[in-house]
């Protein structure tokens, strides 16, 4: 850039860190982002000609940038409408991709329609992307007590929206929960009565139903019944084939009654039975 090169300094650092790279050391082993190397690569990529006249032209450009984007052209009253919060953590802030404005959710589950589920998916079960704000406990927590009041208006716009009931147990287990922890295991009159919803919401909306929510669903069912000490834990799980049945695993969950276990094996039975005694099959 600009008919320069880098100084010796920056290709020796540029060098060093190419090569411990390829002999396969991670930059956490070699000690690359601590304060001292931080400072000493700063120090010399500043002095560095390139480096320092490509930081001064983006800063330039980044500074025009800004200007131009925030001229106020108008001020006038909107009147009162529904506002949208954008959350991106840092450093990342890319809110806008090939003119297209995207940004974090609250609650990313699409649907094809209300309670018509996403429709085909491919599940990917060797990737994880977690999202970072929920990687340590109180940033997870400062979330859902952020999320939460909108809950409650998903609530009033879409009372029978199956989705927004799986959401609704697993607020009240988390609440729940952290009642728990904050009164030393006591089962308060609060916490009892959001048990109690759990399993009625389960009961109505998921039991013996498959929907696709039902995976999680099942798990804050079982919470609730422990809460309320309630019934007892079952092991199970259900494979099938036409040549060898081979388990992989079983689930175990807390069942209140007999009835919801049957509730449940009986659906999970017919959804590894049906296939196979198809006719077609």
């Amino acid at each position: 850039m600009f008919g320069r090169k880098h100084s010796v300094q920056t290709r020796q650092l540029i060098g060093e860190k190419s090569r411990a790279r390829k002999a396969g050391y991670g930059a956490s082993q070699k000690g690359w982002f601590t304060s001292d190397r931080v400072r000493q690569m700063n120090q010399a990529t500043w002095a560095d000609p390139v480096v320092r006249q490509k930081r001064l032209v983006g800063m330039k450009r980044a500074k025009t940038a800004l200007a131009a984007n925030h001229r106020v052209r108008a001020v006038r009253d909107g009147g009162i409408a529904d506002v949208y919060n954008i959350e991106m953590p840092a450093p990342n802030h890319n809110f806008a991709a090939n003119g297209v404005i995207v940004h974090n959710c609250i609650h990313e589950h699409p649907e094809l329609g209300l309670n018509n589920g996403p429709g085909r998916t491919v599940v990917l079960g060797d990737v994880s992307i977690p999202h970072v704000g929920y990687l340590h406990e109180t940033g997870r927590r400062q979330r859902f007590m952020r999320n939460y009041p909108l809950l409650q208006k998903d609530i009033e716009k879409y009372p029978e929206r199956l989705l927004q009931k799986h959401f609704i147990m697993r607020d009240h287990m988390l609440l729940c929960l952290y009642e728990l922890q904050q009164n030393g295991g006591q089962v308060t009159e609060d916490i009892k009565r959001r048990a109690e919803e759990t399993l009625a919401l389960y009961r109505k909306y998921f039991s013996g139903k498959g929907h696709y929510a039902n995976v999680d669903s099942l798990q804050y069912y079982s919470q609730a019944v422990k809460i309320l000490g309630l019934g007892a834990d079952v092991a199970f799980q259900l494979v099938a084939d036409k040549t060898e049945a081979k388990p992989n695993g079983a689930m175990t969950c807390r069942f209140a009654t007999k009835e919801d276990l049957m509730a449940e094996l009986t659906k999970r039975a017919d959804d590894v039975m049906s296939p196979l005694l198809n006719p077609e099959w």
